[in-house]
């Protein structure tokens, strides 16, 4: 589980441009800290798991590789996974980063 959720939350980050830090403080660790989950080192928690797939408006299932979103032929047509394509909200994780640095 951890490997493949490292999997998904590194291409979230190449894909909106993140560091290590920034994944971070989203569920509020340091920088080494969400290296050594990324690593497999330390394992990701379920309030984690749930933080990360909110923060990119995924379903926690979606963020660990076990689900797809329904593509626009319905639940049952093959789709990629949300955003891997385009991103309706480029920026959007900038703010929720301001906001969590705000509130620290």
């Amino acid at each position: 589980m951890n490997a493949r959720m490292a999997q998904e939350l590194n291409a979230l980050r190449a894909r909106f441009g993140m560091n290590q830090t920034e994944l971070g403080k989203i569920i509020g660790v340091t920088q080494t800290q969400m290296s050594q989950r990324l690593k497999g080192n330390i394992p990701f928690d379920l309030n984690e798991i749930e933080s990360f797939a909110e923060f990119f408006g995924l379903t926690p299932l979606q963020l660990l590789g076990y689900a797809e979103a329904p593509g626009p032929g319905g639940p049952g047509a093959r789709s990629e996974r949300p955003g891997r394509e385009s991103n309706s909200r480029p920026f959007a994780y900038k703010v929720r980063l301001a906001s969590l640095s705000a509130a620290a």
